[in-house]
């Protein structure tokens, strides 16, 4: 849009259409819609560029009367175009027309713009007819406005789009000169700037507003932090994730606000020196009276007014990475038994991961087994005070995986593996609801000291104000119970927490199956081994006994011989034939005793066959020699009927 300069009475008549300046008009030419909303917007918008309207001169009215007698302006009107209000009338001057009649709160449409305005008998369209154009067929004076003798409307631009007119009406004809119109445009355009920075400042008023509303919802936390890493803005959501107040966190260090500050600090200050946006994952930070959360942090630096300053925004995860810490613990737990079979070993595992901080948190854990009518206490993990608590948490927090827990149990000595003075209870005797839900019923149950003090045995198994009990099932049979409490921190137990400690039993009940079905395959192994042993032993007696009949039968015929020619001899000792001829064969029998009793103690590795040249008839020789005296005892006669022509034949006499 093109914005022509402010033409004057008598310095050339541009029409409406063309002209961009103020736009005078005489009496004769006062147009009753002038008065109203429409025909003042009409002539505003009517000249393209915004002419201004000045009734009461004309091109042969050249002369400007004097100062004194063109009177004060009776009304000055400011109105607004598009969708700005109107302003009414100022010294109770009408708009209304005979055609229609327009509110204080009547708009200035495109509709208006778009169409021929004459109230009152105007004919011409907007843009037609010269400046200070006289003619009834024009205009026609309007009842309400029968005073006004000369009016001048200057249009209010704002850069390019016009917002409004400044419309002065006077009773006196001619009533405005150059200078009224110099000193119009000059307060018009002041008007538009005065409009332009109030729509400004309440567009930045809204715009702080609503800025300071998306921060004040953000569901992340969010702080503003000046180059020396004071905090000097932050929402809710940051005071309500550390607990504290905003008077209290404002001006403050990240030092003297959170538990981590210090590395947090660091990279903020690595953040302001390089000025690249940093985002970490899973930042664990806390306040210096909250237990720590885990956030997935985006620091940058941004500039304003010169001055360099951290943004830090931070997404809360921790749920997330609990819930990620949980299913990684179910996992590990799973290849765990698959693994390993030592069940207290597993069970310790589980709840170290029970009691761990990453995993359920809760402060202490028992488990009890069953032993036939009785709930045995075979494990307690856990703090026995605060300061113990604070000793073991900041130990079990450098570990993350089951794995780190196994290796522990397998570093203690046995002493430390017994829990002592373990507690116990028997099944036989009356039990009270909660335990009769867990053990008849085998479901959980939160117990609350409160509601069942003068239950001794519920104090027994859980001291402290608030425990989940929760039971140890494996085939529909009961095999054991675990205990647990925040005794410590005094965190409620919610319904979350108790059904995911319902899935680690499940997981331990399951490990005590397998556990159980492994002893019972050692105990039939072992049974097995002790049967095969003393068969082995039965074996071996049996091959000793036939070892020994063997032996017995080998040295009993050289043994009977040697004692009947022994005998013999000492009968007759003066018989050397005799003596000679049974001193060989007591020799021989006594070599072969020897070899035989050789052959017993080589009894493992027993003597391969000798195998040599032998004339079978001296071996049969030999051996009827032996028997000569049994023959003769038992008045047995001996034929002998031997080939003299045998070869000699490889054997082993012995």
């Amino acid at each position: 849009m093109q914005f022509p300069s402010s033409h004057l009475l008598g310095q050339g008549h541009p029409s409406p259409g063309t002209s961009g300046g103020p736009l005078l008009l005489g009496p004769a030419e006062r147009s009753p819609a002038a008065a109203g909303a429409e025909a003042f917007g009409a002539v505003a918008i009517g000249g393209r560029g915004g002419g201004a309207v000045d009734r009461g001169r004309h091109p042969q009215h050249r002369g400007t009367p004097p100062r004194g007698e063109r009177g004060h302006p009776r009304a000055v009107w400011v109105l607004r175009c598009g969708d700005f209000p109107l302003r009414p009338p100022a010294a109770g001057v009408g708009a209304q027309g005979p055609h229609r009649s327009l509110s204080p709160s009547s708009r200035l449409s495109a509709k208006h713009r778009a169409r021929d305005f004459g109230l009152g008998g105007a004919t011409r369209p907007i843009g037609s007819g010269s400046r200070g154009e006289r003619g009834p067929s024009l205009l026609h004076p309007s009842p309400q406005e029968r005073r006004t003798r000369s009016e001048m409307a200057i249009p209010i631009w704002q850069g390019e789009q016009l917002i409004g007119v400044l419309d002065v009406q006077s009773e006196r004809p001619y009533a405005f000169d150059a200078l009224d119109q110099t000193s119009m445009e000059l307060l018009a355009r002041l008007l538009g700037r005065a409009l332009e920075t109030s729509q400004l400042h309440q567009e930045t008023v809204r715009l702080k507003e609503l800025s300071d509303r998306i921060i004040a919802t953000m569901p992340a936390a969010l702080a503003l932090l000046r180059e020396d890493l004071s905090l000097h803005r932050v929402n809710e959501r940051f005071c309500s994730l550390f607990g504290l107040r905003e008077e209290e966190v404002l001006g403050r260090s990240l030092e003297e606000v959170l538990s981590q500050g210090s590395s947090l600090a660091e990279l903020c200050r690595r953040v302001l020196q390089g000025g690249e946006t940093t985002v970490v994952e899973e930042m664990r930070l806390g306040g210096l009276w909250e237990p720590e959360r885990a956030f997935d942090l985006r620091c940058a630096r941004i500039e304003q007014d010169g001055e360099r300053e951290i943004l830090l925004i931070l997404d809360d995860v921790t749920e997330r990475v609990r819930r990620m810490y949980h299913l990684s613990l179910l996992f590990q737990l799973g290849q765990a038994m698959q693994q390993t079979l030592d069940l207290h070993r597993l069970l310790h595992a589980i709840l170290t991961s029970v009691t761990a901080g990453p995993g359920l948190g809760f402060n202490r854990a028992s488990l009890y087994l069953r032993e036939r009518e009785e709930m045995v206490e075979h494990m307690r993990v856990g703090p026995a005070d605060a300061e113990e608590a604070g000793r073991l948490w900041a130990q079990l927090a450098e570990k993350r995986s089951l794995q780190d827990f196994l290796d522990e149990y397998d570093r203690l000595s046995p002493e430390r593996r017994r829990v002592p003075d373990p507690r116990r209870f028997s099944l036989r005797e009356a039990l009270c609801e909660p335990l009769r839900q867990v053990i008849e019923g085998q479901e959980p149950y939160l117990l609350r000291r409160a509601e069942h003090r003068d239950c001794e045995l519920c104090g027994r198994i859980c001291p402290a104000e608030e425990s989940i009990i929760v039971p140890l099932v494996s085939r529909g049979e009961l095999k054991g119970l675990i205990a647990a409490d925040n005794f410590i921190t005094r965190r409620p137990i919610t319904q979350e927490y108790v059904q995911l400690l319902r899935t680690f039993a499940n997981q331990a009940s399951l490990a005590l199956a397998n556990a159980e079905a492994y002893l019972q395959l050692e105990e039939a192994y072992r049974e097995l081994q002790e049967t095969q042993e003393e068969l082995i032993r039965k074996e071996k007696l049996a091959t000793v006994g036939d070892m020994a009949a063997r032996i017995a039968h080998e040295i009993r015929g050289p043994l009977v011989t040697i004692g009947a020619m022994a005998r013999r001899i000492a009968e007759q000792p003066t018989n050397l034939e005799q003596i000679q001829r049974y001193a060989p064969i007591i020799s021989r029998e006594v070599q072969r005793l020897e070899r035989i009793l050789g052959n017993v103690l080589d009894f493992t590795r027993p003597r391969p066959p000798e195998f040599r040249p032998v004339n079978l008839n001296r071996l049969v020789e030999e051996v009827l020699e032996l028997y000569e005296l049994n023959f003769q005892s038992s008045s047995i006669a001996l034929e002998k009927s031997l080939a003299p022509d045998l070869p000699l034949c490889p054997a082993d006499p012995d």
